[in-house]
């Protein structure tokens, strides 16, 4: 288990866009780790649609397909952590014609 802050308060785990050096980087488009940008990607309603990889993008790609989402508790879900934009039923074709042309990079590539 990684403790939330280290021997000097600090945080060790940073949620959002923007990297940082020293931490565990979480929820940005770039390698959690590394720090590089990811390579599938693509600008989407005024933000970045990424994946980690194929299988990543075809989950993400399913859950914006469903007009009707499971019935299990909807705060324990990963999808929960998904951003309201992708979520929204107004932004789902353009996020599932993002999708598409993430698929059409990784296939050439």
């Amino acid at each position: 288990m990684i403790p939330g802050k280290n021997c000097f308060n600090e945080n060790v785990i940073s949620y959002g866009n923007s990297w940082r050096d020293g931490v565990i980087n979480i929820g940005g488009n770039y390698d959690w780790y590394f720090g590089y940008p990811l390579y599938l990607q693509a600008p989407c309603c005024g933000h970045t649609l990424w994946a980690y990889n194929i299988e990543h993008l075809s989950y993400l790609e399913k859950y914006v397909e469903a007009e009707l989402r499971g019935p299990s508790p909807y705060y324990l879900s990963v999808e929960s952590r998904l951003p309201i934009w992708m979520k929204t039923a107004k932004n789902r074709d353009a996020v599932l014609k993002a999708i598409n042309k993430i698929k059409q990079i990784a296939e050439i590539s």
